[in-house]
């Protein structure tokens, strides 16, 4: 729950949650909530940083792209999605960065999951299956990368 409290006498506005959490707002200027401009990746490679999450990401290259997620020892909390903007005739790989990646994948194909409990090395967006909309999404809680991906053809994605 989130309660807020206005301090008279120019202090700042509290804003207050049941947990240990408290933002505190300043008296002057501006708040501006800010949303990450879409990314287009067109080279063969790509490395993410923490600096780079809650980042959405179009891949955009038919040859295929490797995009690398930092460790997840430094990345609890960071988040990327990755939606396909050209169909690869070649995989698109995202990989865990030597780290497991869990997850499942749902295709409207024919309603069903998929799912990597044991985990696996990364998330693969198949050559010659992924098209146009297929997306994953990946979340960090410091120990693994969990991801949730939707496509729309049976295996476009997988989680190897």
């Amino acid at each position: 729950m989130l309660s807020a409290q206005f301090i008279p006498g120019g202090n700042p506005v509290e804003f207050v949650t049941t947990g240990p959490t408290k933002l505190t707002l300043p008296t002057t200027g501006v708040i501006a909530s800010t949303t990450p401009t879409p990314t287009s990746i067109t080279a063969a490679t790509a490395t993410l940083t923490a600096a780079d999450s809650g980042g959405v990401f179009f891949l955009n290259r038919a040859a295929g792209i490797t995009v690398t997620l930092p460790a997840v020892a430094t990345s609890a909390g960071v988040t990327y999605e990755f939606i396909v903007g050209t169909a690869p005739t070649t995989a698109y790989v995202i990989s865990g960065g030597g780290t497991t990646v869990r997850g499942v994948v749902v295709t409207s194909a024919t309603a069903a999951a998929d799912s990597e409990a044991s985990g696996a090395a990364s998330v693969t967006f198949v050559a010659n299956t992924a098209t146009r909309g297929d997306r994953v999404e990946l979340r960090c809680d410091g120990t693994n990368w969990y991801a949730y991906a939707m496509c729309a053809v049976a295996t476009s994605i997988v989680i190897p």
